[in-house]
């Protein structure tokens, strides 16, 4: 049985988790295309999974913006979704 104590501490950590992840994409968004494409490349490598909830959650966040705004970013995400894909399953390269 979980002790009072440490549901809350689970808790606290919970939500320390998702500002954390809400400051990353907030991060991502205001950085320049050069920084979001060196970020993304690393988490793409490193932790696949994870860049692809940053990625799907940059996404979403790109999608009221204009083409001519965000076209690039756009592009960019979309680019290590699929290297990320890749990296998880190492088979899907030989069929592309």
């Amino acid at each position: 049985m979980i002790s009072p104590i440490q549901h809350l501490f689970d808790e606290n950590q919970a939500s320390l988790d998702r500002v954390a992840f809400k400051l990353r994409i907030a991060a991502l968004l205001e950085a320049n295309f050069e920084t979001l494409r060196c970020e993304l490349s690393k988490m793409a490598l490193s932790t696949p999974h994870y860049c692809l909830l940053i990625s799907a959650a940059l996404m979403n966040e790109l999608k009221e913006l204009s083409p001519e705004f965000a076209g690039e970013k756009r592009r960019l995400i979309g680019f290590f979704i699929i290297r990320s894909l890749k990296n998880i399953d190492p088979s899907a390269q030989q069929e592309s």
